[in-house]
């Protein structure tokens, strides 16, 4: 193990102490910090949209399901207590694209922006 002698710490706050008084140095540490924090902030909040927006995946997926059988908008939104607005905008985008991922489907139901990720 390596002992840190007394010259080197004193070293080490003399440099500590410049770069505290240099107002640059301190300005830009501010902002280094400030846009750390940022991106944490818009990190979390892009998670919990990926959370509620999976959520609601599961009920389009459900909602396919019902589609594919036949089933109107008005039984699914009595099956499912939903809006019937929205089961039929829900349908519409189906239609629009059969092929797309509930999770894509999902996230413009929720007027969240497109993602590069696969559902």
């Amino acid at each position: 193990m390596t002992f840190i002698q007394d010259a080197d710490l004193m070293s080490i706050h003399r440099m500590v102490q410049t770069v505290k008084q240099d107002k640059e140095v301190s300005l830009e540490y501010m902002k280094i910090l400030e846009r750390e924090r940022m991106i944490r902030e818009e990190g979390r909040e892009e998670g919990r949209r990926d959370g509620y927006a999976s959520g609601k995946a599961e009920l389009i997926r459900i909602i396919r399901k019902k589609k594919e059988k036949g089933i109107s908008s008005t039984e699914t939104a009595g099956f499912l207590e939903m809006k019937e607005e929205e089961i039929r905008k829900i349908f519409s985008l189906l239609d629009e694209d059969p092929d797309a991922a509930d999770l894509e489907i999902a996230r413009k139901t929720l007027g969240f922006p497109e993602s590069d990720k696969e559902a």
